[in-house]
């Protein structure tokens, strides 16, 4: 018995790590291959160790090719272990490595080993087999050149780390995720889910845009009508940008003037997403909101000059149902109550009810306060340094101190549901002022009753912030 328990010592720790492996391999199914290659590791070595146990005589070079196959494989299965251990530690982290990278340093690996056992175990001179690798080199070169292009390009290209699995990558004017690396080709995925294989010689000779690790910005061109201000059309599709779900704040979007061009002003916008999967929709979205943006705040896509534009005109509506309207509303309004019917009609002549989805920015804080805003259905969200102060409902008037003082809005208004808005231009106070002066104590009454109902500091400071307030308002609408 103890002849046998020292015949068979030498296998029976691989065999308990076989178990230890096997066990392993139900909770953490990477180590399975790490397993079978154990198994024939244990497997010649059970063969030696029964050879001994019953004194048999093995050929030499038997002996030498079972030794090199057992080291080749003892080495396999600390490669393959490790490897497997490498990147699942590295997937939890959510870190992923290429494929070519742990190709390269296994064949390298494999290679010194081969070499190495050759001369060992068989005392084989390896110096001719190098000198015929050189020349073999040179002719399997020339017969598998492109091979060989995209290979070393490959290798080149993804030891760079320029693209990295999940990248989104722009090249030839195609768009597509990155799916698959390998040695002979880089394979994308596009946003309608066809596979594009491009040879990695491609992304060496032609220049690709990686759009994910910069966050690369997507920009779009619209022309506008000489006719509307720029300042007011930068701020309009600005707003509407922002407005779109799926566009990042920061980097904050930009529009400005590119060209001008025989029939409109053209403006380049330019604004970064957050996910690039379907970013299509998401550009035909930011176009839908500009449109819409653009065509409440009445500013215009011309047509080309070339194109001849005939309309039948039907009878013009002189608006005098929706003024109506609208000087309901004013009326209903504690601020607006004192002001006489010519004066409520001056201020609807220059006020227009606008609709807004959920996300829209009415306004942003820093921009100039050219009107005041009157909920009539909806609510909206006033923020402020990305934090949110309050929630206004409807029969709220916001914007009203930017307007009268002529300061720098102070916060963002966002639609924080399907809204509706009267929304009051300046023009309409001023058509007032030039015609009657004292229209701005009126002004300043209804800008103290507003002020009147904050409770949020003491009677004092109360006080005298009402007082620095009108003399502000007072001073800006006189020296228009």
């Amino acid at each position: 018995m103890s002849d046998a328990l020292h015949a068979f010592s030498t296998s029976l720790p691989f065999l308990f790590l076989l178990a230890v492996l096997l066990l392993g391999s139900r909770k953490f199914p990477f180590m399975r291959r790490s397993t079978r290659v154990l198994a024939l590791i244990f497997l010649i070595q059970l063969g030696w160790d029964i050879a001994e146990f019953l004194h048999l005589t093995l050929p030499v070079t038997f002996l030498k090719v079972t030794d090199f196959i057992f080291i080749f494989l003892l080495v396999c299965f600390g490669i393959y272990l490790s490897k497997d251990f490498i990147l699942s530690w590295l997937a939890h982290r959510g870190v992923s490595v290429s494929k070519i990278f742990w190709d390269v340093m296994i064949g390298i690996v494999y290679v010194v080993l081969i070499l190495f056992l050759l001369k060992e175990i068989f005392d084989i001179d390896i110096t001719p087999l190098l000198a015929t690798s050189a020349v073999l080199t040179v002719v399997i070169g020339l017969a598998l050149q492109d091979i060989l292009i995209n290979l070393i390009a490959g290798t080149v290209f993804h030891f760079e780390d320029s693209v990295k699995l999940g990248d989104w990558v722009e090249i030839d004017g195609k768009v597509g995720q990155v799916q698959e690396l390998s040695w002979r080709s880089t394979q994308l995925v596009s946003p309608e889910r066809e596979t594009m294989i491009f040879p990695n010689q491609e992304f060496t000779r032609k220049p690709f845009t990686n759009l994910s690790q910069q966050m690369a910005a997507r920009q779009d061109l619209i022309g506008l009508s000489y006719n509307d201000d720029p300042d007011l059309a930068i701020s309009v599709m600005r707003k509407a940008i922002l407005s779109t779900p799926g566009v990042a704040p920061a980097p904050e979007p930009g529009v400005y003037i590119k060209s001008f061009d025989d029939f409109a002003i053209n403006y380049r916008i330019r604004y970064y997403i957050q996910n690039y999967q379907g970013f299509r929709q998401l550009e035909g979205d930011v176009r839908r909101n500009i449109w819409y943006a653009l065509k409440r705040s009445h500013l215009s896509i011309p047509f080309p000059v070339r194109t001849l534009q005939i309309e039948r005109p039907g009878p013009k509506s002189d608006g005098a149902p929706e003024r109506r309207n609208i000087q309901e509303i004013l009326v209903g309004l504690e601020m607006f109550r004192d002001l006489s019917p010519d004066e409520l009609e001056a201020i609807a002549r220059f006020s227009e009810l606008q609709e807004y989805p959920p996300g829209y920015v009415l306004a942003l804080e820093g921009e100039e306060g050219t009107a005041m805003f009157v909920i009539t259905r909806g609510s909206v969200d006033v923020t402020k340094n990305g934090r949110k102060l309050a929630t206004l409902c409807s029969n709220d008037v916001v914007g009203e101190m930017s307007l009268f003082t002529g300061e720098k809005r102070g916060a963002n208004l966002t639609a924080a549901t399907q809204l509706q808005v009267l929304v009051i231009h300046k023009a309409g106070f001023d058509s007032i002022l030039r015609q009657n002066q004292d229209f701005i104590d009126k002004i300043e009454k209804m800008v103290d009753q507003r002020l009147s109902a904050s409770t949020d500091v003491a009677a004092e400071e109360q006080q005298e912030n009402r007082r620095n307030i009108l003399s502000r308002i007072r001073k800006y609408l006189l020296w228009q």
